[in-house]
C-alpha cells in the first residue's frame, strides 16, 4: 500500500505538471493575399519566397501597354476638351455663344478630366505595391499567365514581429493582462520575450483558460512562424 501511494503521488505531480504546460505556436503579425485589380499579363515576380522587401516596393507588375494608350488618348481628348473650353468662355464673354455651348463645352472638359484620372488610377494598379514590410510565402499565379480583376498574385507576410498564440489559466492575472511581459521558450531551445498583445473576450469554460497573442519582436530575423514552445514561468 505504502508503494502504491507514492505511485500515486507521483503521477498526481505528473499530471499537475502537465496542466501547467502551455504550449504556443508563433504566427506572423499580419498576412495578407495580394490580388490583381485589372485585366492583364503578369510580368515576373521582383522578390522570391522568402526575400525581405519593404513597404511600397513593387512586388511584380503587370503589362502596361495596354493602359498606357489608353491613358494618352484620354490626356490627349482632355487637352482638346480643356482649350474648346477655354476657347468658349472668350467666346461667351463677347457674346459669340450662348450659355448653352459654354456649359455643354465644360461639361465634356469635366468628363474627360475624370476619364483621364480613371485611366491614370488603372495604370497605377499594374504596379503591384506591397502593403507592409514582409515576405512572400506564396505564389498563387505564374508569371505570363493573364489575370483578372480579384485573381491571387501571392501570400505575403509580416514576420518582423510575431504573435505567440496560447491558451493560459484565467487563474493567472498576469497572463490575462495586456502590456505585461512574458518569455516562451522554444523547442530549438531559444528563449522569447514579448509582452501580451491581446486577450481574447472569450474563456473556455471546459478548460478555465482564455486564448491570449503575445507579440515578439523579429526584426532580427532570428525567429520563424511555424515554431512552437512553451510558456515560461521563470519570468
Amino acid at each position: 500500500m505504502k508503494t502504491a501511494g507514492i505511485i500515486l503521488i507521483l503521477l498526481l505531480g505528473v499530471w499537475l505538471s502537465a496542466a501547467e504546460t502551455v504550449r504556443a505556436v508563433l504566427f506572423p503579425f499580419r498576412e495578407a493575399v495580394i490580388a490583381a485589380r485589372v485585366d492583364s499579363r503578369l510580368q515576373p515576380y521582383n522578390f522570391r519566397i522568402g526575400q525581405a522587401f519593404k513597404k511600397d516596393a513593387v512586388l511584380a507588375v503587370l503589362d502596361k501597354e495596354k493602359f498606357q494608350l489608353e491613358y494618352t488618348r484620354s490626356k490627349s481628348q482632355y487637352e482638346f476638351a480643356l482649350a474648346s473650353f477655354e476657347n468658349k468662355k472668350r467666346l461667351r464673354e463677347r457674346n459669340f455663344t450662348s450659355d448653352y455651348e459654354l456649359k455643354k463645352a465644360e461639361f465634356e472638359m469635366r468628363m474627360n478630366k475624370t476619364a483621364v484620372e480613371e485611366t491614370a488610377l488603372a495604370l497605377s494598379y499594374c504596379d503591384i505595391s506591397a502593403p507592409f514590410d514582409g515576405r512572400i510565402v506564396e505564389i498563387m499565379t505564374r508569371e505570363y499567365e493573364i489575370v483578372r480583376p480579384g485573381q491571387p498574385l501571392c501570400r505575403i507576410i509580416d514576420d518582423n514581429f510575431l504573435l505567440a498564440v496560447m491558451n493560459v489559466p484565467l487563474s493567472q492575472k498576469k497572463l490575462t493582462s495586456v502590456g505585461n511581459k512574458v518569455e516562451i521558450k522554444l523547442d530549438s531551445g531559444v528563449v522569447a520575450s514579448g509582452e501580451i498583445y491581446e486577450v481574447f473576450p472569450q474563456a473556455d469554460h471546459r478548460t478555465g483558460t482564455v486564448r491570449i497573442r503575445v507579440k515578439i519582436d523579429n526584426r532580427d530575423g532570428r525567429l520563424t512562424s511555424g515554431m512552437t514552445g512553451e510558456l515560461h514561468y521563470g519570468n
